[in-house]
């Protein structure tokens, strides 16, 4: 029978092996992820206007608005709006599932960032084609400098 005084230290030695992991993910496996939730692997840099701080304090709850700027046809509808964060634990932070009667296709929301990284707006059009933009905020940790 296992006591008391046993039981924390086992549980504390298993712990200790995953101390010193880097558990962020990476940039490529952002894109990995990126094309996975799209299912292209390929997009355009255009029309996807992702506004956020380009440095802030609040890592805790940080704005964020994506607008997808037009024109316009009836086929050529905004579908989903997906967010990413490259070096979040996990990367993948909200997707939106918008209808043609969402007019003009803009979604605000407020994330998480444990660091400075890059922030990845993608808008799946009705054809399946992609739009992505990017951008980088800074998270400063205050006493801390820049992380």
């Amino acid at each position: 029978m296992t006591t008391r005084r046993q039981f924390i230290i086992a549980s504390s030695l298993l712990g200790i092996g995953s101390w010193g992991k880097n558990s962020y993910s990476t940039p490529e496996e952002a894109v990995k992820l990126l094309e996975t939730i799209t299912g292209n692997k390929t997009w355009a840099t255009e029309r996807v206007k992702l506004t956020i701080p380009q440095i802030t304090e609040q890592w805790q709850f940080i704005p964020v608005s994506v607008e997808v700027e037009g024109p316009w046809l009836n086929d050529h509808n905004v579908r989903e709006i997906h967010l990413i964060a490259e070096r979040n634990p996990k990367p993948h932070i909200v997707s939106f599932n918008l209808t043609p009667e969402c007019w003009p296709p803009r979604i605000t929301t407020r994330l998480r960032l444990i660091k400075t990284q890059i922030v990845i707006a993608a808008a799946v059009l009705n054809d399946n084609r992609v739009l992505i933009g990017k951008e980088i905020c800074k998270v400063v940790t205050p006493g801390k400098g820049c992380g």
